[in-house]
């Protein structure tokens, strides 16, 4: 059974790629991401996690064959199209860049592509249409306008799926786009200063958790690790699968 709240985010998403299609910057043709994985496993986890991008990358809609990752993600079909996003890591992920942060969530008996006690989601807080150029690389005047509305569909999305842990991996200023209630100042629950060859790094990458509290006064934990072109990367297989169980220590712990 798919809610009206569900499908109401949605509408919302096809409504923001349906404004911005013809714009030069959005990937033509394509559709809106709302999220990526399979929510009625996540629901029924032991725990759920959602992990944190930007936005949709434009190798999600392959020039030569736009729709392989999301079949059928063009129908007017509201109930397939909440299908194809179920299905999107059975069928052809990205998994080249998926791959970062599935090592973190596998250190939390967690995964994107389930076989573990937490099946967990993607989604991006700026905006649910891919670009090319890529976020990084594209006008500023671009951000504030996807922001403007592509960060309150994110905050909704989140409020519907009422994760536990929250992982967010990009440059840190976007982090301040979270506007849930803290509860909990910003704290460094680990501190990787050696790399993997146990050289001393230049600049040490913190593990950083701030507990917030959702309109439900659901408590999630949102952590925070820099990202270096793409999430975590900075950090080793070992490394980010450590996080990971670092990561889940914490939140057992609770506030």
């Amino acid at each position: 059974m798919v809610d009206a709240e569900l499908l109401g985010l949605v509408r919302t998403a096809r409504r923001l790629y349906q404004a911005n299609r013809e714009q030069k910057w959005a990937v033509e043709p394509a559709a809106p991401v709302l999220f990526f994985g399979d929510l009625p496993a996540f629901e029924t986890s032991k725990f759920r996690v959602t992990t944190v991008g930007l936005n949709p990358s434009r190798h999600e809609f392959p020039i030569e064959n736009p729709f392989s990752r999301f079949p059928g993600a063009d129908s007017d079909n509201e109930r397939s199209y909440l299908s194809t996003l179920r299905t999107y890591f059975q069928c052809s992920p990205y998994r080249s860049w998926f791959e970062f942060y599935e090592r973190a969530l596998l250190g939390m008996g967690a995964s994107y592509y389930g076989g573990t006690e937490c099946v967990a989601l993607h989604t991006d807080i700026c905006s649910v249409i891919s670009t090319d150029p890529t976020w990084k690389d594209l006008d500023p005047s671009v951000h504030r306008h996807l922001i403007q509305e592509g960060v309150p569909l994110w905050h909704s999305l989140i409020e519907r799926l009422q994760p536990d842990i929250l992982l967010q991996s990009t440059a840190r200023h976007w982090l301040d786009l979270v506007e849930f209630t803290p509860l909990t100042p910003w704290e460094r629950i680990h501190t990787f200063r050696l790399t993997k060859l146990c050289r001393q790094r230049k600049r040490p990458i913190g593990l950083d958790v701030r507990w917030h509290l959702l309109s439900t006064e659901k408590p999630v934990l949102i952590a925070y690790v820099p990202a270096a072109q793409k999430p975590l990367a900075a950090l080793s297989h070992e490394l980010k699968r450590q996080t990971g169980e670092m990561l889940k220590e914490h939140w057992q712990h609770g506030i």
